[in-house]
């Protein structure tokens, strides 16, 4: 009983500690009472201050400019920082030109266009200058080497020669195959004792992420076995003053981060650039350890950082909550749902969905589910490697954007804590803050502070004055909402439109496919024709000398021979359907779309313009019924009789379909006089 209660206090500590725990920032000693920390336990996100609260959408960190000093910052007048920046602008090319540029010249410049999986240089010409990278910008920098396998274990990754900062690089490109994305889920810990033995660091009692272990493992064994690195490092190399850089993005940076530790007992100097590093490295002791030689790069939102282990038990756990708060009935919830909220009436409108913490009701069955469902899952990493948490290696730069525009100028540099990065972030934005290629743009833009701008504000997005006022009033501004299928941003007419419009294209395509469009009128029995098929006759009863005295029409259609010659008309109404088929798709799309977003005037004028063609196409495939064989004369045993054609089940269809797409046209014209010029 003793022991229960001390792993029952034990887990209420660990949950207390990792969903519950406050943002945390570095201030001067002393004057930590000044500063305030924002907890995300309550889910409204909101500091309340006398008059107003603050408040910043997608992101765990709010800083006031009452909240920075000098040292947090990446300062103009530090050379430190400044060379730190720089260097991390040179090498972020690297990390991004691995994924393509630099894959597409080995292949077809250097390869000649093989198939060759490694690039080798003989270890006699690594010396020259050889092999120059210029074509895809980097003017001075020599390839010595490139492997491009990749498999469960292997990792494509390059060693280069950088004459214009005086390194040797060492690049591993990130995740861009199915392989590599089951090497990221490998997130369990994994000891690094054997490791250390072998490579000179003390790895006991340290753990890394197992996927990326085995890729830097990969690595150092192929470096051993091709030798180019020992060969550039030799005696009598012009480079063996140089200093080692590794550097990657996504999974490349957490294998490169890996590797830089295996190679520091040889390489002492070397350092590592790791952009966009997933968030489940190093333990924590260990991630303080490496920040000697490891910086790491997290760009605002961006989900990989975040992504550990521990992060998903917290969203696990925070979703479990949060439906135990839910105070209205799930569908209505649901429907509300459906119209994403403005920060500024987040607060408001969570209020009238969720209850206070403190008035869930422990004693319900679902609620006691929960909790015996966390207390397993506690149990069980506790019992497990997992109860070792793995963090962001090194020292860690965050890019914060904060004018929210996602302008590369915009963006300013901060050191950040690890532990800042504990909880998954739900943003807009977590997805495309991840992009290798518009890092290299911010890099390029950034700009430290200036001696002159101590006082910082560091807001991400959108940073509001909140007036408590404001919360009675609850307007949606339907330009800020965000993607959301069928929140009807335009209303609902749009919906129903989309959904006639479906129904029009369908019907337009059934009635045209069939081989009962028209009904053609002879001496013989009438004979449904189609645009692409058509029926025969069929002998269904025979004379004593084999006449055939009793036809019917096949219930089977079939396609026109290919000798067979279609009229002008047939040929036309063909055209006509194809047209109205692919302006139907193009306007439905748009339909469609206009239940998720809003459309502006000038989109919907278009919109109309594709309808009515639409409409128009659809109409014009009925020329089929005036086919010239229709009018045509037939001998028949010195009689003459006409041949004619009338409209059967797909011409009528047709009708239907060409009427409903002219009232979709007409509604969508309605929409365009009430949208917005833009």
């Amino acid at each position: 009983m003793k022991d229960k209660n001390l792993r029952d206090r034990l887990y209420k500590e660990s949950i207390d500690n990792t969903s519950s725990s406050p943002i945390k920032t570095n201030f001067p000693d002393g004057d930590e009472e000044n500063h305030k920390k924002l907890s995300m336990n309550d889910t409204s996100n909101e500091i309340e201050s006398n008059k107003f609260r603050t408040s910043r959408r997608n992101t765990l960190l709010i800083l006031n400019q009452n909240h920075i000093s000098e040292h947090e910052l990446l300062l103009e007048s530090n050379s430190s920082d400044a060379s730190l920046m720089q260097n991390a602008a040179h090498f972020v090319k690297y990390a991004s030109y691995i994924y393509l540029k630099l894959r597409n010249t080995v292949v077809e410049t250097f390869l000649s266009g093989s198939e060759g999986s490694c690039f080798t240089r003989p270890l006699d010409t690594l010396f020259r200058r050889e092999f120059n990278l210029a074509d895809i910008g980097l003017e001075k920098t020599s390839l010595c080497y490139m492997n491009l396998v990749n498999g469960i274990i292997a990792t494509p990754y390059a060693i280069m020669v950088d004459d214009e900062v005086n390194k040797v690089v060492i690049v591993v490109r990130g995740t861009r195959s199915l392989e590599d994305l089951v090497m990221d889920l490998q997130f369990i810990p994994f000891s690094l004792e054997k490791v250390g033995n072998v490579c000179g660091f003390e790895g006991k009692g340290h753990w890394c992420h197992q996927g990326f272990l085995t890729r830097s493992k990969w690595i150092y064994n192929d470096i051993q076995k091709n030798q180019t690195l020992k060969t550039l490092y030799s005696d009598r190399s012009p480079f063996k003053d140089f200093p080692l850089v590794l550097c990657g993005h996504s999974l490349g940076a957490g294998v490169a981060s890996i590797l830089a530790l295996m190679l520091r007992s040889k390489f002492p100097s070397l350092k590592c650039f790791a952009y966009e590093v997933p968030g489940c490295i190093f333990d924590e002791d260990l991630c303080k350890k490496t920040e000697e030689f490891i910086v790491s790069f997290v760009r605002n939102d961006d989900l990989v950082p975040r992504l550990s282990h521990h992060n998903f038990e917290t969203v696990r756990e925070k979703f479990c909550d949060v439906l135990a708060r839910i105070k209205v009935p799930k569908i209505k919830l649901f429907f509300d749902l459906r119209v994403p909220c403005e920060d500024v009436h987040l607060a408001h409108r969570n209020a009238k969905v969720l209850k206070p913490e403190k008035d869930i009701r422990r004693d319900t069955q679902f609620y006691q589910r929960v909790e015996k469902l966390k207390l397993e899952r506690f149990e069980k990493n506790l019992a497990g490697v997992n109860k070792f948490q793995l963090f962001i290696p090194g020292r860690i730069i965050h890019l914060v954007d904060t004018k929210g525009n996602n302008s590369s100028e915009d963006y300013v540099p901060y050191y950040a804590h690890r532990k800042d990065f504990n909880q998954v972030v739900i943003s807009k934005r977590m997805l495309s803050d991840h992009d290798i290629h518009f890092l290299i743009d911010i890099f390029r833009d950034i700009r430290l502070v200036g001696p002159h701008s101590n006082n910082v504000s560091l807001i991400s997005h959108d940073f509001h004055q909140i007036f408590l006022e404001d919360d009675e009033n609850e307007a949606i501004e339907p330009d800020t909402r965000l993607f959301f299928c069928c929140s009807n941003p335009n209303g609902k007419l749009p919906l129903v439109l989309a959904s006639i419009a479906a129904m029009a294209w369908s019907l337009g395509a059934y009635g045209s496919s069939g081989c009962d469009f028209i009904t053609f009128h002879s001496v013989l029995p009438e004979l449904p024709l189609g645009l692409y098929s058509y029926a025969l006759y069929e002998c269904t009863q025979l004379d004593a000398n084999n006449t055939c005295v009793s036809i019917e029409i096949s219930e089977q259609c079939f396609a026109y021979p290919p000798h067979y010659e279609a009229s002008p008309q047939l040929q036309a109404s063909r055209g006509f359907a194809a047209l109205g088929k692919v302006f139907g798709v193009l306007a439905l799309t748009m339909l469609w779309v206009s239940t998720c977003f809003v459309i502006q005037r000038r989109s919907w004028i278009v919109a109309c313009i594709m309808l009515l063609l639409t409409s128009l196409f659809q109409g014009l495939v009925l020329v089929f019924v005036r086919d010239s064989d229709c009018r045509d004369s037939v001998d028949v045993d010195d009689d003459f009789f006409i041949t004619s054609c009338s409209m059967n089940t797909g011409a009528m269809i047709t009708i239907v379909s060409t009427c409903l797409w002219f009232v979709v046209a007409v509604g969508a014209i309605r929409l365009a006089r009430m949208a917005k010029p833009g």
